[in-house]
């Protein structure tokens, strides 16, 4: 939430950077938030191997709810390759 407050200047000065380390700290540290916000970063500055493992983490540890809400994000990505990302390895559903 933190780097959401920084990167949408919520309460602070916008700050990108600074909302860039916290997702890849949040990230690191197990949140399927911050591993989400740190894969969108990563596709968006051209890492798309990097956001795909992010996306992948974040999908394996996202409740359901909240999976639907990063498999519409990833739907709708700017990059083919991470709209092409096969997300139905995860749980074998399949949700189209």
């Amino acid at each position: 939430m933190l780097g959401r407050c920084h990167d949408n200047g919520w309460g602070t000065q916008p700050d990108r950077e600074a909302a860039k380390r916290c997702y890849k700290t949040a990230a690191e540290g197990g949140d399927y938030r911050g591993a989400h916000n740190h894969g969108c970063v990563l596709a968006a500055e051209g890492c798309v191997a990097g956001a795909l493992h992010w996306f992948e983490k974040a999908l394996k540890d996202a409740p359901p709810p909240a999976r639907d809400a990063i498999l519409i994000t990833l739907h709708h990505h700017p990059r083919c390759a991470v709209r092409a990302f096969d997300h139905r390895q995860h749980d074998g559903d399949d949700i189209c």
